[in-house]
């Protein structure tokens, strides 16, 4: 019988089940794994799995980890020359339930909710959600490194316009924000003389070192 750390071994395996321990923790447990051989290997894949699964959920949420995440990001953001940068909770396909991988706005600010954004400048940064989450943000964040708001009293781009200069380059990532989304954030930097500028790359997934895999 093909022993665990023989099937971990081959890397076609082993990335697979990373990917499936990253996937949106809404859907639970791995049973799948378990049906081929209750008593198998599959077994302990499905053990495996689940363990990886609660790492990287615990590598997202941990506690305490804010200021230092702000920092790095701040760090990234000044070395691409970038004033700002909007981190929303999102992923690439606009899906309901995100895979741990996705979870940037967690692992930046520790607000679980499933709805929410962030905007991150050199001397400040703020964090919305709308108003089931209330309490959550405030019990959540940090509030004396993140300002926190309401989404419909005091949208993410009427902050902008408040707080970005004349000349500054304000970034996001083109993945995960929809055409007229887009066209909001252009319009608050255009009012302001700034420029809203396109990453190529994530600024935050260049500091989440232990980022889970797709």
């Amino acid at each position: 019988m093909t022993s665990l750390q023989e099937l971990l071994d081959r890397p076609d395996v082993a990335d697979h089940l990373r990917g499936i321990a990253a996937a949106p923790a809404k859907f639970g447990a791995y049973a799948g794994l378990r049906l081929a051989a209750p008593d198998g290997p599959e077994a302990a894949l499905a053990q495996w799995a689940e363990g990886e699964a609660r790492r990287y959920g615990e590598t997202v949420e941990q506690a305490g980890a804010a200021a230092s995440r702000l920092a790095d990001l701040r760090a990234a953001l000044a070395r691409r020359g970038l004033a700002g940068f909007i981190v929303p909770m999102t992923d690439e396909y606009f899906g309901e339930y995100l895979p741990r991988r996705a979870q940037r706005l967690t692992w930046l600010t520790g607000f679980t909710g499933s709805a929410g954004t962030a905007i991150v400048l050199a001397d400040r940064a703020a964090v919305w959600s709308d108003g089931r989450y209330t309490l959550q943000l405030r019990d959540q964040v940090d509030t004396a490194l993140f300002s926190l708001h309401h989404i419909s009293d005091e949208p993410p781009t009427a902050w902008a316009r408040e707080h970005l200069k004349r000349g500054d380059k304000f970034g996001y990532d083109p993945r995960l924000h929809t055409v007229d989304g887009v066209a909001q954030l252009k319009a608050a930097c255009d009012a302001v003389g700034a420029l809203l500028v396109p990453v190529e790359t994530n600024p935050l997934e260049a500091v989440w070192t232990d980022q889970p895999p797709p």
